[in-house]
């Protein structure tokens, strides 16, 4: 939006650079409207996801730790 706006400024009239750089503002805030309203869903669900695979990685730990305790018992007998 912006980077084409000004890009465009040598090339247009002076007249039609307040129109461009209106449009091309316009432009810029409807990408951003949109990134936000992706990026911020996608956050919260990294969020969620990453909680999750805490939890099962303390759990799995947790097995581990049992079955490494009870081997070394049944060694010990």
């Amino acid at each position: 939006g912006l980077i084409m706006a000004f890009g465009a400024m040598g090339e247009i009239a002076a007249a039609e650079r307040a129109a461009h750089l209106t449009e091309g503002s316009s432009t810029a805030m409807a990408t951003t409207a949109f990134g936000l309203l992706v990026a911020i869903p996608s956050l919260a669900g990294h969020a969620w996801v990453e909680a999750m695979v805490r939890d099962r990685l303390s759990e799995i730990e947790q097995v581990a730790s049992r079955i490494v305790l009870l081997k070394k018992a049944g060694q010990q007998q």
